[in-house]
C-alpha cells in the first residue's frame, strides 16, 4: 500500500493509506494549534505539555485571562477552522522568559476515548 508521512507540526494527519490514515489528537506532541481565549481574546500556542496535559503558549502578558476562560481554534493557523472549542483555562502562569503567559488548558474532550475520526473533503467539482 502507498504511504505519505507529513513531517510538519500542524498537520494532524500523520500517514495516509489506501483506505485509512492515522490522525494525530490535539495532546500529542507533533501538533501545535493556533488558539484564542474567550471572552478576554488572547492568542497562542496550545501544545502538549510536558506533564502530559495540554498548554497554551506565548499569551501576551498584557492579556487579561482568567481561569474558566474558553479556549478555541483561531483563523490565524490555518489547520482548524476558526471556533472550534477546545477546552477551558484551569491555570495561568508567566512562561519561563517572563515574556509571555502559559495558560493550563482543560481539553472539551476525553481524548484518550478517541478511537475514530471522520474526515470530510470538500466536494470536487
Amino acid at each position: 500500500p502507498r504511504r505519505i508521512r507529513f513531517r510538519s507540526p500542524e498537520n494532524v494527519v500523520s500517514e495516509v493509506r489506501e483506505s485509512q490514515c492515522e490522525v494525530l489528537t490535539l495532546d500529542s506532541p507533533q501538533v501545535l494549534v493556533s488558539c484564542v481565549t474567550y471572552p478576554s481574546g488572547a492568542v497562542g500556542i496550545l501544545r502538549s505539555s510536558a506533564s502530559g496535559g495540554l498548554e497554551m503558549m506565548d499569551v501576551d502578558l498584557t492579556e487579561n485571562v482568567r481561569e474558566g476562560d474558553r479556549v478555541l481554534t483561531s483563523r490565524f493557523g490555518g489547520t482548524y477552522p476558526d471556533g472550534l472549542l477546545v477546552g477551558d483555562v484551569v491555570g495561568v502562569e508567566t512562561g519561563q522568559s517572563g515574556f509571555g503567559q502559559k495558560l493550563r488548558i482543560e481539553p472539551a474532550a476525553d481524548l484518550s476515548l478517541v478511537s475514530e475520526v471522520l474526515i470530510l473533503l470538500p466536494a470536487r467539482d
